[in-house]
């Protein structure tokens, strides 16, 4: 199991929750998404997507009315069709002391974002040492002939896929600390609209697969 505890506000807003929910699990916001709450749709538009009203930025948690132990559905990527199951645990008194969402425990690394759906991830960890073990096999034989290193690693290693991503991936890698740096990040900068909180999200993932600012 793959999962996340996290403390948020009541008034953070559907659109924030679903920046937050993609922080968290180590996503970039790639495919289609939706919130199922009781019986309504609710999520963050993309283009060829589904069509939700303006709600998605004033209807906040403590708006809803979740009971403790309720659930929410959060749909994301419809192809691969990969549902996550979110819980109100517990509802705490105000903390002035809370200016951004704090991701509290987690267990494993999410799953890459391209994977497509349960069965393909089984399959992926599968077959991921075996992959990682011939990656490396072949960068130590790489570094051995180091007068032979003007040639392209990505052309050298032949294997499937995106090999870097294979070499690196830990399923049972999580970093509390991570998350909550990109979090802080999300929140100092997202503004008051959907499109300043989309920015905001867009640099946090920049500066985490580039380490540089985008603008």
């Amino acid at each position: 199991m793959i999962w996340r505890r996290f403390q948020v506000s009541s008034d953070t807003t559907i659109a924030e929750l679903h920046y937050i929910v993609q922080l968290i699990m180590g996503w970039q916001d790639t495919y289609l998404n939706c919130f199922k709450i009781y019986g309504k749709d609710y999520g963050v538009y993309h283009d060829s997507g589904l069509m939700f009203s303006d709600e998605q930025i004033s209807v906040s948690l403590q708006d809803l009315r979740l009971r403790v132990n309720g659930k929410l559905a959060y749909d994301y990527n419809f192809t691969a069709n990969w549902q996550h199951a979110i819980r109100l645990e517990k509802v705490l008194p105000p903390d002035p002391n809370l200016k951004h969402p704090v991701c509290l425990a987690g267990k494993r690394a999410s799953l890459p974002e391209d994977i497509s759906g349960p069965e393909r991830y089984d399959q992926f960890i599968n077959h991921l040492y075996s992959t990682q073990l011939k990656v490396w096999t072949r960068l130590g034989a790489i570094l051995a002939k180091q007068q032979k290193l003007k040639i392209k690693t990505s052309e050298t290693i032949k294997v499937k896929g995106n090999w870097l991503a294979y070499l690196l991936f830990d399923p049972e890698y999580f970093n509390k600390k991570e998350v909550n740096e990109a979090l802080a990040q999300l929140y100092q900068n997202k503004g008051t609209t959907l499109q300043s909180l989309q920015e905001s999200f867009q640099q946090v993932i920049w500066e985490r697969e580039y380490g540089e600012q985008l603008y």
